[in-house]
């Protein structure tokens, strides 16, 4: 299955794991978009709002992006090839506590250590 993952380029924490996220992919399975380009593409149908909250995962069917743990263990899923994380993931406990975690995490992302934007870190392909 293929993903198109959007992030908030602006924020440190999430550059970084994203970069971590470009390591690991499998071929073009995973395509990775910072959220303010696809803004200013029209792209995909997200506001700032959502761009600044979350990070962003369409599949190829979707026209509703799949956000916070879903959006994460969507991603684990291309990442194991595997569906086993979505399914525990849409567990109603297990979603709760994975949403929990990513606003806490969210709220918190400037205390946490990242690196600059992908395009003034010099990564071209990140642009």
């Amino acid at each position: 299955m293929s993903i198109t993952l959007l992030y908030d380029e602006t924020c440190g924490f999430c550059t970084r794991v994203v970069n971590w996220v470009a390591q690991r992919k499998r071929g073009g399975l995973i395509q990775i978009m910072p959220c303010q380009f696809a803004l200013l593409t029209g792209q995909f149908p997200v506001t700032e709002t959502d761009c600044l909250t979350s990070i962003q995962v369409f599949t190829l069917n979707q026209q509703v992006p799949l956000r916070k743990g879903q959006a994460a263990a969507q991603i684990a899923d291309v990442l194991l090839d595997s569906h086993w994380p979505s399914r525990i993931a849409g567990l109603l406990i297990i979603k709760q506590v994975l949403d929990l975690g990513y606003t806490f995490i969210a709220v918190n992302r400037h205390r946490l250590p990242g690196i600059k934007q992908m395009c003034a870190a010099g990564n071209p392909d990140g642009c």
